[in-house]
């Protein structure tokens, strides 16, 4: 074989691997991950809200199966906002009301009393709840994690409703959520992951790929950053509760 014919080899060879390649990746590596299964309604209605920051009686709370507060009840973890935010959860009408810790409950001096506190809620710090057949876990606050959160093995496999205050990466969180958590739904896939912290980025959407079947809410009450100005907060409560059905 002549150097003529043996790079002409050479070329057919290359041709036809980079063929096959095409045609692998065509047809096992680009195809869509297909959705988990759909599971079956529970028929259930959530109320949500979060980052009230002491606002809570600006608003109206329609009445649903559960209600659920994402955390940052209080301004700057005061506990005079946390009484008084009892006091209003005692007279709200639903029969089963969740709680979970912000990060201004978070470093509170008195956050080894928040479930005491809340005496007219079910509060929740990395704890699972069931309520009539719904499966929930509130977590406890954290930050944007980069690795595995190590409280996330106490999240048992089947839960419909997961509460934290932070959101996922991705789903109404103004790109600012975790991306470790979006790891997490994309394993568990629970009905609904309800969150707030990001304030500009309340809303309700539904997941896509390995999330598919999971409905994000993020039910940040007010605008407003975590400044203070001649003495008061500078929040403003941004519209109406937000009301889901699972």
């Amino acid at each position: 074989m002549d150097a003529e014919e043996f790079a002409v080899l050479q070329l057919v060879i290359t041709s036809l691997i980079l063929l096959v390649g095409w045609w692998i990746s065509r047809t096992y590596m680009c195809q869509p991950v297909p959705p988990p299964h759909d599971p079956p309604m529970l028929n259930k209605t959530i109320v949500v809200i979060s980052d009230t920051h002491g606002a809570h009686r600006e608003l109206t709370v329609p009445d649903a199966d559960i209600f659920i507060h994402a955390g940052d009840f209080t301004r700057f973890g005061s506990e005079d906002d946390a009484q008084d935010f009892n006091d209003w959860l005692g007279q709200l009408p639903h029969r089963t009301k969740v709680v979970v810790e912000g990060n201004h409950e978070y470093n509170a001096p008195w956050k080894r009393r928040t479930a005491e506190i809340l005496s007219n809620a079910k509060f929740l710090r990395n704890e699972s709840l069931e309520v009539d057949g719904v499966r929930i876990f509130g977590k406890g606050f954290f930050w944007n994690m980069r690795s595995a959160n190590p409280y996330d093995g106490l999240i048992p496999a089947h839960t419909d409703v997961l509460i934290a205050h932070n959101p996922v990466r991705g789903y109404v969180d103004g790109g600012k959520g975790c991306e470790e958590s979006a790891r997490l739904c994309a394993r568990l896939h629970p009905r609904a992951y309800i969150c707030g912290h990001v304030h500009t980025a309340k809303g309700v959407v539904q997941g896509s790929g390995a999330c598919a079947t999971t409905l994000f809410v993020n039910g940040a009450s007010v605008l407003g950053d975590h400044t203070v100005k001649e003495g008061a907060e500078q929040y403003s409560v941004n519209g109406g509760p937000l009301v889901v059905h699972i």
